[in-house]
């Protein structure tokens, strides 16, 4: 077995190499397809139609397969889609930081401390692309919504 040391700055700085090497690597563009993974994941889709989720990772060393926020948006869309992606993210922090002034809903901080957790640590991986990142926002959004009925 062969074992590998990495210092954890080459970890963080591999994922823009990962990028890059999607970016010179990939033939064509997933149009939403890869992005969509949740979707496939938490229906069962990815079971019935395996075709949904079979796409290859682009990266420089099989060791370090850790990638950037942007990765499956570029993958998908190319840097339009990476511009979509990054103002969206920027109006859903600006609604974040709008309305965490004027509420002292517990729930709604749970929802905001998910979102701003996975941008804090981007670097590491595609939160927003994890079926896990997204069921956790499910059950968050549920316990909000059946706190706001029992409360009006």
């Amino acid at each position: 077995m062969r074992k590998v040391f990495i210092p954890q700055s080459c970890y963080i700085a591999n994922n823009y190499d990962n990028l890059d090497t999607l970016i010179k690597e990939l033939p064509k563009h997933s149009f939403g397809m890869k992005g969509l993974f949740p979707l496939w994941a938490l229906t069962g889709l990815k079971f019935v139609y395996p075709k949904l989720v079979d796409f290859p990772i682009f990266v420089n060393k099989t060791e370090l397969t850790t990638v950037t926020l942007f990765y499956d948006a570029f993958y998908d869309f190319g840097i339009a889609g990476v511009g979509v992606f990054s103002a969206m993210l920027g109006g859903i922090s600006y609604l974040f930081e709008k309305w965490i002034r004027s509420t002292r809903h517990a729930a709604f901080y749970m929802i905001y401390a998910q979102v701003f957790i996975y941008l804090a640590f981007s670097f590491f991986t595609t939160w927003f692309s994890n079926p896990a990142t997204w069921f956790y926002f499910i059950v968050t959004g549920t316990i909000f919504f059946m706190c706001e009925r029992m409360d009006g």
